[in-house]
């Protein structure tokens, strides 16, 4: 009989044995035989003690039984449970069950990994799981697992985010409703850990909103180059060879209204070709950022200087409504170029005999650096509504001419947006049509 037991479980049934000659426990052990033909069966043995009429032991009887095919299936039972475990692992998928009634929830080994718990935590409930949901998404959720339970809905599927140990983590959540006899039993779920796709996902957007901004800036740089400058130049041009083919022949008035518009043009130009230049660089991460307490009102008494010619040749008066001590911190160039093209452009949409004003307003925010929040504002022309929103994207053209025929790119204020954000502020504009517009931005105190 021994011979015909597999190697393998050999020990294990001589062992059985000697504990049954030596009135060891009746337990049922199962074991391997091999075949006439080199296989094998799995045999399941049980025995029992067998007594007389008086009690008096007589000996053991034991029943043998083929089990071959339920071992087999047992066999393939616990691969497909290994195999589905290496997978919920793999793909960090793990299952609950919630028993209604009760409110506890059976959870997984890898739904308790990937909220951070060990498995003794126990049962959960559905107030403890909640604690894990984030704050933004737990209103939701709750409200749409109360109308999947009351629709009784057979499945239900959502994200959602948790936050886990100080970290946030995304869940993509699938779950069914078990109603027995018309009555809710239980809810049973499969959920997975998303957050490594999630990243790829928004680095993705993120990645093809650049994309998009590098393309928009590209177009822009063309379309300056294709149009706003050779724009002014054909006009310096035709000026110039007026007065070339003219000379002598003009009188001094013609001469010098024609000399004021050629003027005029090459300073358009200039600034124009200084604001693309400045832009360029900062397309190419080439301007250093170096932000340091200034005096807002003396660096904005110099840019009125600059620009204070031009006001007069227009009757436009400037008004300086800074209080002389005013510190900011900021990268000195940057704030002197959002504030030269805030007031050139206040002055180029103003009507003769006009008011230009720049001014600043002190704002404290809860749990952040104090602010300064400067204006400038014009009696000027106004923006239509419908470009408000656009102004300061790249990829609109929504420039106007100002109030003497200029033209405009609108470069300008898309750098004074790009640099009030390197300050870590904010930039818009209130505008009415024939009342003029205030232009608004926030910068450290």
């Amino acid at each position: 009989m021994t011979k015909l037991i597999h190697p393998d479980d050999r020990a294990f049934f001589l062992k059985h044995k000697h504990d049954l000659d030596n009135d060891g426990e009746r337990i049922p052990v199962e074991f391997r035989i091999i075949t006439r033909n080199n296989g094998e069966h799995w045999i399941g043995h049980v025995c029992k003690d067998v007594y007389s009429e008086n009690g008096e032991l007589l000996g053991i009887r034991g029943n043998n039984r083929l089990i071959t095919s339920q071992k087999k299936a047992e066999n393939t039972l616990i691969e497909s449970e290994e195999h589905l475990r290496l997978a919920q692992n793999a793909g960090k998928i793990g299952t609950w069950d919630w028993n209604v009634k009760t409110d506890e929830i059976v959870w997984s080994d890898m739904t308790y990994h990937i909220f951070g718990l060990l498995k003794t935590k126990g049962v959960m409930t559905g107030d403890e799981y909640f604690n894990y949901v984030h704050p933004d998404d737990k209103q939701r959720i709750i409200s749409e697992l109360d109308l999947a339970l009351k629709n009784k809905n057979e499945e239900h599927k959502t994200e959602y985010r948790i936050i886990v140990n100080n970290e946030l983590k995304w869940i993509d959540e699938t779950s069914r409703i078990i109603v027995k006899s018309g009555k809710l039993v239980k809810m049973i779920g499969v959920l997975q850990d998303i957050t490594d796709r999630k990243h790829i996902e928004l680095e993705k957007q993120q990645k093809n909103k650049q994309l998009k901004e590098l393309n928009a800036t590209k177009d822009k740089f063309f379309s300056i180059i294709a149009h706003d400058l050779k724009t002014p130049f054909n006009s310096m041009l035709g000026f110039s060879k007026l007065l070339i083919n003219n000379f002598g022949k003009y009188d001094l008035k013609k001469q010098k209204q024609f000399l004021g518009i050629l003027n005029q043009n090459i300073q358009n130009t200039y600034k124009l070709l200084e604001n693309l230049l400045v832009w360029s660089r900062s397309q190419r991460g080439k301007i250093d950022f170096n932000p340091e307490n200034e005096n807002l009102y003396l660096l904005a008494a110099q840019t009125i200087d600059i620009l204070n010619q031009t006001a007069i040749n227009q009757s436009i008066i400037i008004k300086n409504k800074i209080p002389e001590n005013t510190i900011v911190k900021a990268d000195k160039d940057m704030l002197a170029t959002i504030l030269r093209n805030l007031l050139s452009n206040a002055i180029k949409f103003t009507n003769k005999a006009g008011m230009v004003e720049i001014g600043c307003r002190h704002v404290e925010t809860y749990g952040r650096t104090s602010l300064q929040e400067i204006y400038v504002k014009d009696s000027g022309v106004g923006i239509p509504k419908e470009n408000l929103a656009q102004i300061f994207n790249t990829s609109e053209n929504v420039s106007t001419n100002g109030t003497d025929g200029e033209t405009g790119t609108g470069l300008g204020l898309i750098l004074c947006k790009e640099f009030v954000e390197k300050h870590g502020g904010e930039i818009w504009v209130e505008s009415e049509i024939g009342k003029g517009s205030e232009f608004i931005f926030t910068i450290p105190a």
